[in-house]
């Protein structure tokens, strides 16, 4: 029995999230896309909560009763937790992800946070920061492989 594991994918791009999804739900992830700087760190605050609240637990326990194949054994969204973040390296500038980074860092999750961008120099800032790894948008397999990893 396990229970899905979550990603929360920060880019702007819609290419790049629908391409994204695409790859992440055949390697068995859900995808929770933010889309700016505001919905990331919504989402990273109500994770932390989630974590308070016993939403790993919670998740595992429904998974054991209703069986892991049950489709009726959907966890309520507020218990839901995010097990890696893919952030975009240049969401409109690079002071915006490094915003994100901080919320991360400042709550302490668990979540690793992976570097996601199309410029080099994005990726480098935040991995000095503290993500990390860093891919180039393009690729996409080496981001869902590394992420099987974790």
């Amino acid at each position: 029995m396990h229970r899905v594991r979550r990603v929360l994918l920060v880019e702007n791009d819609p290419a790049v999230v629908e391409m994204m999804n695409i790859y992440l739900g055949y390697a068995g992830y859900e995808a929770i896309t933010a889309v700016s700087v505001e919905d990331a760190i919504r989402i990273i605050d109500e994770d932390v909560i989630n974590r308070g609240s016993g939403g790993i637990l919670l998740e595992e326990e429904m998974i054991e009763v209703a069986g892991e194949d049950d489709e009726n054994n959907d966890l309520p969204k507020q218990f839901k937790v995010i097990d890696a973040i893919l952030l975009d390296g240049s969401l409109h500038q690079e002071l915006d992800s490094l915003q994100v980074l901080d919320r991360v860092k400042h709550h302490r999750l668990p979540a690793p946070v992976i570097a996601i961008s199309g410029n080099p120099v994005s990726n480098r800032i935040l991995c000095e920061q503290g993500a990390k790894a860093s891919f180039v948008k393009t690729q996409t397999m080496a981001i869902v492989g590394y992420l099987a990893t974790l």
